[in-house]
């Protein structure tokens, strides 16, 4: 069943950064038991930049961003749960920031790697995603990095064979969401010879 619902009163109806751009769509399911796959289709509605379908899921009461498809006349969307459906624009920029200290290091230090250095820096966004790119400078120089998706990191390995020729590197790093929005600059004074000063004591 599908109704058009007002807007709720709580001031925690919408993370900070995300704007209701449509009407609410709620979506019921009445006396029948649904699993699986339905396909949801919004007639005579188009999305503007940094725009898309997003479901406040009934259990967690939180908002996730559908997968959409055009559709003659409307938008299409995946349902896999009941909900509200609403359209939302995405202001908010997604974070990058170090981990807390018990998410750091993935390795204990009988079996730590010998010919790298490794820095985990935590992501996470509120509305359209990570997008999957990532701006990692080395002293102001573009440097590789990984993407855990299980633990939403990114990983940098930086080569111990750097300390000798500097021993300080400066590392900046920043994100991009689904809807084109930019985190803050992360810097981070990586001090190479004082690492491994601290794994030989």
């Amino acid at each position: 069943m599908f109704e058009v619902v007002g807007t709720p009163a709580s001031e925690n109806f919408l993370p900070e950064g995300l704007v209701l751009k449509s009407e609410l769509i709620e979506i019921e399911s009445t006396g029948i038991s649904w699993s699986g796959e339905a396909k949801f289709l919004w007639k005579g509605k188009k999305l503007g930049k940094g725009e898309n379908l997003y479901l406040l899921e009934e259990g967690t009461k939180r908002w996730v961003i559908l997968k959409t498809f055009s559709e003659i006349g409307g938008i299409g969307a995946v349902l896999t749960k009941i909900g509200i459906v609403a359209v939302l624009e995405d202001r908010s920029k997604p974070k990058i920031d170090h981990p807390f200290l018990i998410s750091r290091y993935r390795f204990t230090p009988e079996v730590r790697p010998t010919t790298f250095i490794e820095r985990m820096y935590s992501i996470s966004d509120v509305g359209s995603g990570y997008a999957g790119g990532a701006e990692i400078l080395l002293d102001g120089q573009v440097f590789p990095y990984e993407f855990e998706s299980d633990r939403k990191m990114i990983l940098v390995k930086i080569p111990r064979s750097f300390a000798k020729f500097k021993r300080r590197l400066l590392l900046q790093a920043r994100i991009r969401d689904r809807a084109g929005n930019f985190s803050d600059w992360l810097t981070d004074l990586i001090d190479l010879g004082q690492i491994l000063e601290d794994e030989k004591s």
